[in-house]
């Protein structure tokens, strides 16, 4: 079982956490809602809302608050089930479905129990934002960079509708964006999760990449013309994703680039830019099939970044080669222009992924790993072993990683500001999540696992982490409801393990170490006991000698609250605090305070 895997078989008995009153919502490819994993046991679903931002058949009914895509309520889904109706955010290759089943799975059948999510009772929120396609045709692809932000500003509005502490699983895939926590969806987290904050937490992974060099930087001088160079290897379409200044530093604008691609026959396109016409904020040009060139400056980028920055998206729908992508800055350019870009293969067709061959950077992590309120991590692989359905005996991929050590195909990196975002390491091998009944994944038996009689397979490798994640922190939501994301980032990064690998944490790579389970559950269930008696102490405004005494435990830390009524308001802190020692200790009511409820909140 999963909760064997992290060590909290007894925590969840002793306490009974099963995700109950807690929303998880899966931002990614769909999920097959026919399964029983994602039913009541009386065959109704456990999806509250479903949302298909590829689907604009909807955008404008009542029930749709972003006016884009098509909203599924809960009863919509129950009808669909009833009658047998296709709807379209079914998961058609299968790996968002699995994920979603290790966070919050819940198969009807006793001899299943082994693939049971972390939380099985969690109510469902799922979000069809992207599609990378199937491997024999990546012509479905889904892949509109200005679906994450919507996507995102859903599951918030539907968080706070059901009233439920929420936690939401963000899984981008393909690597693009400003990576700088400056776009429209990195602003969104940090608006609405981080300290003073509390009931939403959003987890990602930083990618995977496939170890790939993808990432870029330099820059380019004033009337200097450079030459990216591209090692595309495979038919699919291949995304670039270029920022540069829109001002110089003097805070006057910056001449456009203008952008060549020579491709491996040696034909050539462009120059194009700059923009046509004074007036004009982009310039996008096309050629069907061969590249997709997306110009747009600062205020028309396609993730709405709030940076300062250009963005040129390059999509290289051609033959498979060397590309050249040549950049001219205009002579009358005051200074030299920096620039960073990102590369974005489609891990599903094929296993050679494409790479930059110069101005190579140290590797950079997706744009919702960029948010500084968001729960980053790494996947690290665990060894396990295994027997198909072809009845061979699996293991971890050998090219993942050998066990305990960080999967090889987990991004690495900074942002493009220079920061280290992971904060943990997870398990991200050799876990099995439910495949839809109807997918790519569930027709190939070597991936289905002999126990789940063609039902359960195994789990990508980095996303796996995340979702496992996610399943966690739904646990630490159901014992603290009013959890914000600061404080959970700091149980799960403060009670990280280390181990001979990790010996040199905290670390780019590895944050803080390897997630302990058993520990930040501990801890939380700690930091929720607010209540050091059995109810608030009230004082009269003219009660003599106002005081709490209590003992405390050591390295935790102890607030004065305060509220006037008993059942109502908001409590609040009185800058009275004190770290634990493991001693007695006593705080006054500040003198002339009126009179109310007082508490000792543990932090």
């Amino acid at each position: 079982m999963i909760t064997t895997l992290l060590d909290i078989d007894e925590n969840v008995e002793e306490y009974g956490l099963n995700g109950e009153g807690v929303a998880i919502a899966i931002i990614d490819e769909g999920i097959d809602y026919e399964l029983a994993d994602f039913r009541h046991p009386d065959g109704s679903t456990r999806i509250a809302y479903a949302f298909d931002l590829g689907d604009d058949s909807g955008s404008n009914t009542l029930n749709n608050p972003i006016g884009r895509g098509t909203v599924y309520s809960e009863s919509e889904i129950n009808t669909a089930l009833e009658s047998q109706i296709h709807l379209s955010f079914y998961d058609s290759f299968g790996s968002s479905t699995a994920l979603a089943g290790l966070a919050a799975g819940k198969p009807n059948e006793s001899e299943f129990s082994q693939f049971q999510g972390l939380a099985p009772k969690a109510t469902l929120i799922v979000v069809k934002s992207t599609f990378l396609g199937l491997p024999e045709d990546d012509s479905a692809e889904l892949n509109n960079p200005t679906s994450l932000y919507p996507a995102i500003e859903f599951v918030i509005l539907k968080a706070q509708e059901l009233a439920m502490p929420a936690v939401v699983f963000v899984n981008s895939r393909r690597l693009e964006g400003p990576t700088d926590g400056k776009s429209r969806a990195s602003e969104l987290i940090d608006s609405y999760s981080g300290a003073n904050r509390p009931r939403l937490v959003f987890v990602t992974s930083t990618g995977d990449s496939q170890g790939i060099t993808n990432h870029s930087l330099g820059s380019i001088s004033p009337g200097e013309t450079i030459s990216l160079q591209i090692d595309k290897r495979q038919e699919s379409s291949l995304f670039m994703d270029l920022w540069y200044p829109n001002a110089d530093s003097s805070g006057d604008p910056t001449p456009n680039l203008k952008v060549s691609i020579t491709t491996p026959s040696n034909t050539n396109y462009g120059p194009y830019g700059p923009a046509v016409s004074a007036g004009s904020f982009f310039d996008d040009q096309s050629e069907p099939g061969i590249i997709s060139l997306f110009h747009r400056s600062d205020e028309f980028d396609l993730h709405r970044a709030n940076n300062g920055q250009k963005e040129i998206l390059l999509l290289l729908q051609g033959a498979s080669g060397r590309y050249s992508i040549t950049l001219t800055l205009d002579p009358s350019a005051k200074e030299s222009l920096p620039f960073q870009d990102t590369l974005s293969s489609n891990p599903r067709t094929g296993t050679n992924p494409s790479e930059f061959a110069n101005f190579l950077g140290d590797g950079t992590v997706s744009d919702a790993a960029s948010s500084a309120n968001a729960i980053v991590v790494n996947g690290y692989a665990n060894g396990a072993s295994w027997t198909n359905l072809e009845d061979q005996n699996r293991a971890d991929d050998p090219a993942s990683g050998t066990p305990g050590n960080l999967l090889t195909n987990a991004n690495r990196g900074q942002t493009f500001d220079q920061r280290d975002v992971v904060d943990f390491t997870v398990p991200g091998g050799g876990i099995f999540g439910p495949y839809p009944s109807t997918s790519y994944l569930s027709e190939s038996p070597a991936n289905l696992i002999k126990e789940g009689s063609g039902r359960y397979g195994i789990a990508q490798e980095n996303q796996a982490a995340a979702a496992l994640t996610t399943g966690l922190i739904a646990l630490m939501l159901q014992i603290d409801p009013q959890l914000s994301a600061t404080e959970a980032k700091d149980i799960l990064r403060s009670t990280a393990t280390i181990d001979d690998i990790t010996d040199q944490t905290p670390a780019p790579e590895w944050g803080s170490g390897k997630l302990s389970a058993p520990a930040a559950l501990q801890r939380t269930i700690l930091h929720s006991q607010a209540l050091l008696s059995p109810n608030p102490i009230g004082f009269a405004s003219d009660a003599g000698e106002r005081q709490i005494k209590f003992k405390t435990i050591p390295n935790l830390r102890y607030t004065l609250q305060f509220r006037e009524l008993l059942e109502i308001g908001d409590w609040t802190d009185l800058g009275t605090e004190t770290l634990g020692d493991g001693g007695e200790t006593t705080f006054e009511i500040p003198e002339g305070h009126p009179a109310g409820f007082f508490r000792i909140k543990i932090r």
